[in-house]
């Protein structure tokens, strides 16, 4: 099995969680491909009845990436105790894994703005 080699950031509590040992901060990893595909984004564009959209975070998906990337701590005793602020941190962190430009990322230079051709070749010509 190959070792998990995923970036990881160390993440400060703001209220440090103390029991039988004292927490003050936890090991977030970045997710994979092997988190992604089961679990889905952690927010997405949901259409309206009235032909717009609106953002939805999905804290169902959220739960599931935080039981999977933090590394060091029993999640089930911090989550069980984790404060307001904190819980907010870390849907934050999760989130912001997901907001990548894929195409400063990937070097790939595709245009975001649509082709003058058909997928035929034939120029297409405006109707203004």
């Amino acid at each position: 099995m190959v070792r998990d080699k995923a970036p990881r950031e160390v993440v400060k509590l703001i209220h440090p969680i103390l029991g039988h040992q004292k927490i003050t901060e936890y090991t977030l990893r970045q997710p994979t491909a092997a988190d992604i595909l089961p679990i889905g984004f952690p927010q997405e564009w949901q259409p309206t009845g009235e032909g717009s959209a609106v953002f939805v975070t999905n804290n169902q998906a959220i739960a599931q990436y935080a039981e999977r990337l933090v590394v060091d701590v029993d999640t089930v005793s911090l989550f069980a105790v984790m404060s307001v602020e904190d819980t907010m941190v870390l849907q934050r962190k999760i989130v912001d894994f997901f907001r990548v430009d894929v195409k400063t990322k990937s070097g790939s230079e595709t245009s975001s703005t649509g082709s003058s051709s058909g997928s035929d070749g034939d120029q297409q010509k405006s109707t203004d």
